[in-house]
């Protein structure tokens, strides 16, 4: 009846203790969800929904089979929240997302690990009642003698015939009654549990529930929970001792494995002998074959490290005995092939009951591989720091709160300070107020966006003068994005916007100049075009009238290109829509065809430089006269057609009218009129361009010439 009363109460509280787990669970759920909603909904979305993270771990460790589920459904929630309250942008979107990734991921590990814990669990406490060796866990009562049994495992039961209940309901030291044929002394039935890890083992009789004796060694542990009032009893058979020490043998090499499969190999040495205990894996270490004993004498040992480290090895490890302090060292050795190599030793020293140290146990590692990898980390960094050093630009790298890392010897002459006075400072503390507020002001979007941020300002230098200068800034993050540091180099552009200032002056004058020189170079040709009239008053010869009208409308063409030139915002080229109009007017007017001729122009938008606008103007000055004079002869409405198209390297030229056209049996390449011969010249001589004619439905003249830059375009 008492045993089944146990049994209900029992599981009435393991039913409790479940229940309120659960009830923790989610109760924080709530609490949490509740909290993080109340911040997102005030705007707060970045630090607040990592306490999402207890209620995920919570219930992983209690439930792990159905963690990654429950993270899943806690992730959805936040976005939904998140969706509802927040009205964000897609970055914060995408962090958001980034947060329901991680909670996921945290469920996953959480759950891996408890369902982890959960089996090591079982399988422990399988392990624990298969034993053979009966294991009891033992109240201690206030006189250190052996109390109530709290806990055993099953191989108690089948060897003394109790039950597991009836076994927790009784004092171990109440069925202990012999060690060997006498009686247990007080001592023996209130040992000292507690004076080591563990006693050492107590012989015994132990009375089952039949009656017999059974012969044991008992073994006192400390309780792996920390316990004080509790201890291990482990019981075991006497005569299966050697089968403990084999154990302890396999323990051992497994022991020597796993440090010879990690690198590391170590050492034993009892202060009062003259010799050192070394595993395999240290006389690997040394490239010396091990001897039968596994020992080697402290001068052999002496000798194989490297004369620059001998004395500091001894006197370090003699300083950590009398200091009674673990000893580390690095040092140089010299292995059994004559190869240096370097290597790390540890070790801790164990003291006798008066606190003299009587033995020494250590470990030795080959770190030659670290040390070279950090030699030339070291060699790099030295590298870039001289490499930083050698640009003649200021260069300055600072932490996320603004304050600077470091700075070569440029940035250090600007601010009229030392290198080691502005690590750890600020702009506040290098620059006047006005100019460190803007540039903190330019830090901080730095720190929150990465990328590059080009800006222009005007720093007082260590003189008080006012410097001109572009800062181009990066954002550099860690891998676990908090560690950002901003970097940033500082060029000066004062004599450079001066320069290009005058540049600027210099220029405007320049154009000023030319202009004036095109306005009075187009006087002078309107001053030659008008004694060119005053002379055709004074002449009849038919002839010379038409030879003196051809060489006014050439002089008038190039009157109307400096006339573009003059009023032209670039002195080196012209507008071609505007220009042609112009001279199709002039020539228009100077002929007046008897048919109603009309222009169909189309320039595309282009430009003609200075070095093409004279001979092209002239060119077509010349098809326009021809057309003027021929093309319309007996018709009362004429068509003219100028294209002009601009390529990169070269321009074309179409001028057409649906004139008459050129009789077939003249040859523009021979003939001998004026007109003709000026076309084919410039094309060929001046445009160094080519020219072609087409006589089907009309004339069309089409002419190509090359683009040249001119002085003036290289200087604008």
């Amino acid at each position: 009846m008492l045993i089944e009363k146990e049994k209900i109460n029992k599981k009435i509280k393991n039913l409790y203790e479940d229940s309120l787990s659960d009830i923790i669970i989610f109760s924080s759920t709530a609490v949490c969800i509740v909290f993080v909603a109340y911040f997102l909904y005030a705007g707060t979305v970045t630090v607040i929904p990592h306490i999402l993270y207890i209620p995920i771990i919570l219930f992983a460790y209690r439930y792990p089979k159905r963690g990654i589920l429950f993270s899943f459904i806690i992730a959805v929630l936040y976005l939904i929240l998140f969706d509802i309250l927040i009205s964000a942008d897609f970055g914060l979107y995408i962090d958001a997302i980034g947060r329901t990734v991680v909670f996921i991921a945290v469920g996953i590990i959480v759950s891996y690990i408890s369902g982890k814990l959960h089996s090591q669990k079982e399988r422990y406490m399988s392990l624990f009642n298969s034993l053979d060796e009966p294991i009891f866990l033992v109240e201690k009562n206030p006189d250190n003698s052996l109390g109530k049994i709290t806990d055993c495992n099953q191989t108690c039961c089948d060897i003394l015939g109790y039950t597991k209940i009836e076994l927790l309901s009784i004092e171990l030291s109440s069925i202990i009654t012999k060690s060997g044929d006498a009686e247990l002394s007080n001592e023996k039935k209130s040992p000292l549990f507690f004076k080591g890890s563990k006693s050492s083992p107590l012989e015994v009789l132990i009375t089952a529930k039949s009656g017999m004796k059974v012969l044991f060694d008992l073994n006192f542990h400390k309780s792996p929970s920390g316990k004080t009032e509790e201890v291990i009893v482990a019981a075991k058979n006497p005569y299966l001792r050697h089968e403990a020490e084999k154990k302890i043998t396999e323990s051992r090499f497994r022991l020597e494995e796993s440090l010879k499969i990690a690198g590391l190999g170590y050492w034993d040495k009892n202060t009062d002998e003259d010799f050192q205990t070394w595993s395999d894996e240290t006389f690997r270490i040394f490239k010396i074959p091990p001897n039968s004993e596994m020992k080697i004498k402290s001068e052999d040992f002496k000798e194989l490290i490297h004369p620059e480290f001998r004395e500091k090895v001894f006197l370090g490890y003699d300083k950590s005995i009398s200091e009674r302090s673990e000893y580390s060292r690095k040092f140089k050795i010299i292995t059994g092939d004559s190869e240096e190599r370097w290597v790390h030793s540890r070790c801790r020293h164990y003291t006798d009951k008066r606190g003299v140290v009587i033995r020494s146990l250590g470990t030795i590692q080959d770190i030659t591989d670290d040390v070279i990898a950090e030699k030339k980390a070291s060699e790099q960094a030295k590298f870039f720091e001289t490499l930083l050093e050698t640009i003649p630009l200021p260069v300055f790298h600072k932490d996320k709160d603004g304050k600077y890392l470091g700075c070569n010897q440029a940035f250090a002459l600007l601010t009229g300070k030392s290198k080691d006075y502005i690590i750890g400072r600020t702009v506040f503390d290098l620059f006047d107020e006005k100019t460190a507020v803007f540039l903190s002001e330019k830090d901080n979007p730095m720190l929150n966006k990465s990328g590059v941020q080009i800006t222009e300002a005007e720093i007082p230098d260590s003189r008080d003068n006012i410097r001109n200068m572009i800062i181009s800034k990066a954002e550099i993050s860690g891998s676990d994005g908090e560690d950002r540091i901003v970097i940033g180099v500082m060029q000066d552009i004062t004599l450079l916007k001066r320069t290009k200032k005058n540049l600027r002056k210099s220029l405007e004058e320049k154009n000023v100049l030319l202009q004036e020189v095109h306005h009075r170079v187009k006087n002078n040709l309107a001053a030659i075009t008008g004694i060119l009239e005053i002379e055709k008053s004074r002449i009849k010869d038919e002839d010379a009238l038409r030879f003196l009208d051809e060489a006014e409308n050439r002089i008038q063409s190039m009157v109307i290109v400096h006339e573009s030139l003059y009023h032209s915002d670039n002195v080196g080229e012209i507008d071609a829509q505007v220009h042609f109009k112009n001279l199709f007017e002039s020539v228009l007017t100077s002929y007046s065809p008897p048919s109603d001729v009309k222009l169909l122009l189309d320039t595309s938008g282009c430009k003609i430089d200075i070095n093409s606008a004279i001979p092209c103007s002239l060119v077509v000055n010349e098809i326009l006269t021809n057309s003027m004079k021929y093309a319309f002869s007996g018709r009362s409405e004429g068509e003219i057609k100028i294209n002009l198209k601009c390529h990169d390297k070269y321009y074309h030229l179409s001028v057409s009218d649906d004139g008459i056209g050129i009789p077939e049996d003249i040859s523009p390449e021979k003939s001998k009129t004026l007109g003709i011969k000026v076309i084919y010249n410039i094309v060929s001589l001046q445009l160094m361009g080519e020219i072609s004619l087409d006589r089907k439905n009309g004339t069309k003249w089409e002419i190509t010439w090359p683009r040249k830059e001119t002085d003036s375009d290289t200087v604008l």
